[in-house]
């Protein structure tokens, strides 16, 4: 005899996230899970041209973290960002040395960010 297989993506519900209020509160995308408390803490991933409709901004990627949910609309914090990969080589040529700057900036609503300045430096 075989046993009846339920189908765990039937009992998903999708959750629509949007973006903080400091970003326009448009769609960032969609999640699904059974309870809707299981996608809090659950981290997004897009890119600025996504979000600006601007395809010159391609190369930054951000990071949203879901912190509540409202019936089936997540809102979201702004966690970090970073730059592609190729993008990143591009700007270091060869033959040179990369400096890096750690800095820890305190934001006007009160958020502490750790922001990493990379600037090439040509050994001559």
């Amino acid at each position: 005899m075989s046993r009846a297989v339920k189908d765990k993506w039937r009992q998903k519900e999708w959750f629509e996230a949007q973006l903080p209020r400091y970003f326009g509160e448009s769609k960032l995308g969609e999640t699904p899970a059974e309870d809707p408390n299981k996608i809090v803490g659950r981290v997004l991933e897009t890119t600025l041209s996504q979000i600006t409709g601007d395809f010159s901004q391609e190369y930054l990627k951000l990071y949203f973290q879901i912190t509540s949910v409202d019936g089936h609309q997540a809102k979201t914090v702004f966690k970090g960002h970073e730059y592609l990969r190729d993008y990143l080589r591009s700007l270091i040529r060869r033959r040179s040395t990369k400096i890096d700057g750690i800095f820890m900036v305190n934001t006007i609503d009160g958020y502490k960010l750790k922001s990493l300045i990379l600037k090439p430096h040509l050994n001559l």
